[in-house]
């Protein structure tokens, strides 16, 4: 069994925060429920089927037949910034397994979507939750993007989220940084002096919210390269609404080369071309693309357990020898200057 398929059922947002590249290009494209019907044949070779991409979901006008196509062949999931959840709250408590609503501040003008518009979207999910008793399957989740703008708010946003229902709370990174706005935002990499001070902040969110019943994850905000991203390539795959295969979803943007600014340097990508997600040839040859992170992963895992088998190693050799492996085993060219490489 695969980890999960991200399927892009829209581009299209009418919103425009200032960390999206909504902001900046207009990106547009839905998918139709034909394509998506096409699509689902593969879905049973994966644990979850995460509706999500660069556009909101939930204005998809065949969203609910597309989650319940899902549902039928897997677990289900979706990110949305929850300007429309309200209005779907019992279908969402019935039918999906994993709801993850996006923040990013609670005061702050970054979001289009305003936060007390949101926050009810969550409480409705999870009073709708608790009404349908069993059949109320879904897990209430709130993602809190770090920036600039909102990292103080962290406390108080756990407050809320816990108050409005949310059973679970990721704090989560500006991992996709294109232009000279998203770098003033980020807050990962910024020096020690700084990281200190936003992780003193949010040790005291992930606390509160573990005293108050909620499941809680955090992005770390050095950067550290890794065997593999959390996108997992490797055991995981994502299509956009064209119906395309990706690697992952910030692979499938509909540029002829994507940008990327990587620690103050601008980096042009071009997208990798496999094919119709729906056509054998186009999973072959993402096989191919696959590979190059299983050997990567192999070579740091074995070298790591070499090391932890070893007496006596020193810090500094034990990640001496695992850059070393890492530099060996490069990955794909297009994960170059990417973020979620470091962790983040």
């Amino acid at each position: 069994m695969l980890k999960y398929i991200q399927v892009e059922i829209t581009r299209e947002c009418g919103e425009n925060c200032i960390m999206c590249p909504h902001r900046k290009w207009k990106l547009s494209g839905r998918m139709s429920l034909e394509k998506f019907l096409e699509l689902s044949k593969l879905f049973p070779k994966f644990d979850v089927v995460y509706l999500q991409g660069w556009g909101e979901p939930l204005l998809h006008p065949d969203f609910k037949d597309m989650l319940t196509i899902a549902e039928e062949n897997a677990k289900t999931g979706f990110t949305t910034n929850g300007r429309k959840l309200k209005k779907l709250a019992d279908f969402v408590a019935k039918h999906t397994d994993y709801l993850l609503v996006s923040f990013s501040g609670i005061s702050s003008k970054a979001r289009g979507v305003s936060f007390d518009v949101a926050i009810e979207g969550v409480r409705a999910v999870a009073e709708e939750k608790k009404k349908a008793g069993k059949e109320g399957k879904v897990r209430v989740g709130v993602s809190y993007m770090l920036t600039e703008e909102s990292w103080k708010e962290s406390v108080e946003f756990v407050e809320l989220a816990a108050e409005a229902g949310a059973e679970y709370v990721a704090f989560t990174n500006l991992d996709y940084v294109f232009d000279e706005i998203t770098d003033r935002l980020r807050v990962f990499g910024k020096g020690e002096k700084k990281i200190r001070e936003v992780e003193n902040v949010l040790n005291k969110a992930k606390t509160l919210a573990r005293k108050l019943g909620m499941s809680v994850k955090a992005y770390p905000l050095n950067l550290e390269e890794q065997a593999v991203c959390e996108a997992n390539p490797h055991t995981s795959a994502a299509v956009s609404c064209e119906g395309k295969l990706y690697p992952c979803i910030y692979l499938a943007l509909p540029f002829e080369k994507i940008p990327r600014l990587f620690e103050g340097e601008i980096i042009y990508v071009k997208p990798p071309e496999f094919g119709e997600a729906s056509n054998r040839k186009a999973w072959v040859e993402f096989e191919k693309f696959r590979d190059v992170f299983r050997k990567r992963i192999v070579a740091y895992n074995s070298t790591f357990e070499k090391l932890m088998c070893s007496s006596p190693f020193s810090a500094v050799r034990m990640l001496k020898e695992l850059d070393d492996v890492l530099s060996k085993y490069p990955p794909p060219e297009v994960c170059t200057g990417c973020y979620k490489l470091y962790g983040v």
